[in-house]
């Protein structure tokens, strides 16, 4: 039986090629919309995962012959690891390979949020030329957050580093920070001190709309908000609330709850537009773990893994 392996995303043709290289012939879906999952998974021995694709246990449950998933980047919602786990089905991930784009994204989206970068660009497209009106927020002295203290959390703090900022990190997952710019506090800290909140924590039962009214009520002065994570632990509906009721200063979201326009509903489509109607939200289309660098290394390292994992396996490989 030969190894089969699909491809469910738009790849550089080094990892096709090196996959290949490896003995697996390769069914390419660059265009996920093209691809029947339900039938494909019945078959593969090995899939790259889309984040628009969903392998539960029952889709797990149907795929007799797999042997290997790779999920390029870090997000893992969209997969049950744990049926992985107790099937022994080899997964990886690259995590660490995109973490300093998410950072250098999570300080732009902070310096814009502070200092109306976007919102006085379109007053002076019309013409609109407001200097002390969009006097903005200085991160220097103020009080920096960071929810959650991994790949993400640890690379936006290596770039907070220079601005004279006070950074501290609530992960209760980790027992010490080692980083001498970095302080490790419990979450009534960040309650009581932040000034900026960002937010790099996985999507799970226990961070599922974590982000709610009742959260942001808890903070003791106005903060700015980022969050490059995953959408579904922040409710936008109680971000709209937080906001006209001025928990909230400013919003800068690299994700959402539902991403994908053609599946918005009118009233999600009424909810986005009373969040840019208040003029303090600024999002971009879930690009922040991308740029021309690490676009290409989340599929290498993730196939480098495989590789290793095939060299010390070589019995697990038909």
């Amino acid at each position: 039986m030969s190894n089969r392996f699909i491809v469910t995303d738009t790849v550089p043709e080094e990892f096709l090629s090196q996959l290949k290289e490896l003995g697996f012939e390769v069914d390419y879906y660059p265009d996920v919309a093209l691809l029947n999952f339900d039938d494909a998974i019945k078959t593969a021995n090995g899939i790259v995962m889309h984040t628009k694709l969903k392998l539960d246990a029952e889709a797990i449950d149907k795929a007799k012959n797999l042997k290997y998933v790779l999920r390029p980047g870090s997000g893992l919602d969209n997969i049950d690891i744990e049926e992985l786990n107790r099937k022994g089905i080899a997964w990886f991930s690259s995590p660490e390979t995109n973490a300093p784009a998410v950072g250098e994204h999570a300080v732009g989206l902070m310096i814009d949020c502070c200092r109306n970068i976007t919102s006085s660009y379109l007053e002076t497209q019309n013409f609109i030329w407001k200097r002390k009106e969009n006097t903005g927020l200085a991160l220097t002295n103020s009080t920096i957050a960071l929810i959650g203290y991994g790949h993400t959390g640890k690379a936006t703090a290596k770039r907070l580093s220079g601005f004279g900022a006070r950074l501290i990190a609530y992960d209760p997952y980790i027992d010490s920070i080692e980083d001498d710019d970095v302080e490790q506090v419990e979450l009534q800290e960040v309650f009581d001190t932040a000034d900026i909140v960002s937010f790099h924590i996985p999507l799970n039962e226990e961070t599922c709309n974590l982000v709610d009214i009742e959260y942001l009520k808890k903070f003791k002065k106005p903060i700015i908000l980022i969050n490059t994570s995953r959408g579904g632990i922040l409710s936008l509906e109680d971000l709209l609330v937080g906001i006209e009721k001025g928990f909230v200063m400013k919003a800068g979201l690299d994700v959402l709850p539902i991403e994908n326009p053609d599946k918005f509903t009118e009233a999600y489509k009424i909810l986005l537009e009373s969040l840019y109607a208040t003029g303090k939200l600024i999002t971009t289309p879930h690009i922040a773990g991308w740029n021309m660098l690490s676009r290409k290394e989340i599929f290498m390292v993730v196939l480098e893994k495989l590789r290793f994992y095939l060299q010390n396996n070589s019995s697990k490989k038909e």
